[in-house]
């Protein structure tokens, strides 16, 4: 029921239905992974008016996901950034055993405010889901469902990965409007000379700056406390 106009978004009934393990087992006739024409699919598409896309425009749709390379230049670095020895130093670590154990908020994003931000607390919330990423109270689920950080800058969060491959480092970033949390743009920044390391995901981004076409990414080494300063031009 909705609870803003009292209406029946979609209403199923429950059975009872003998079990190999439980004969007290209740389960609908809901599938894991249904089709359009299977339920809970079919009861939820319908409920929230969502039209099936033909094959050619998610085609097309899919095709506009992919993500431009562009050069990340490195124009500077100093030391003083914060490591993931210090994390765990200061108990900030994912350990359940480690006091004080600091939220899950305060580990994967950066300058986000306390209801934005990947929310990982709920363990049962991610099961073939993946995480949702929050903006006060409404969950987005993106994919791939792997990418777990993200920093915040006025009415924007960029949303971001990284991978390390063949001695560079490619970071995967997506900037998205937080107001109807739409993609703004994406890109994979090429960087190179960032120093030894095998370790995917292991630069954090502490700030971001965009201005005319421009993007200028802080980056800190989780393993060296190493601070970058990245340039990237965002123009196609």
């Amino acid at each position: 029921v909705e609870t803003s106009t009292n209406r029946v978004v979609f209403e199923e009934t429950w059975v009872r239905e003998d079990h190999p393990v439980n004969t007290n087992y209740y389960c609908p006739d809901y599938r894991s992974f249904p089709r359009l024409n299977e339920q809970p699919r079919q009861l939820l598409m319908q409920a929230l008016n969502i039209q099936v896309t033909n094959a050619k425009t998610k085609e097309i749709a899919q095709e506009k996901r992919v993500f431009d390379r562009i050069e990340g230049n490195i124009v500077g670095r100093y030391d003083g950034g914060t490591s993931h020895a210090v994390k765990i130093a200061d108990g900030k670590d994912l350990n359940p055993d480690s006091k004080p154990r600091a939220p899950y908020h305060e580990i994967f994003n950066t300058n986000c405010p306390s209801d934005i931000g990947w929310d990982g607390s709920n363990y049962e919330s991610r099961l073939n889901t993946g995480w949702p990423f929050m903006v006060k109270g409404k969950a987005y689920y993106l994919r791939p469902r792997g990418r777990y950080n993200a920093t915040c800058e006025d009415e924007f969060a960029y949303i971001y990965a990284g991978t390390v491959r063949d001695g560079k480092y490619y970071l995967n970033i997506e900037k998205r409007d937080l107001r109807d949390f739409r993609q703004v743009w994406a890109r994979i920044v090429v960087i190179a000379d960032v120093g030894p390391t095998t370790r995917d995901d292991v630069l954090k981004i502490q700030s971001i700056k965009t201005a005319t076409d421009v993007v200028t990414l802080e980056l800190v080494s989780e393993d060296s406390g190493q601070v970058f300063l990245v340039q990237a031009s965002l123009r196609d």
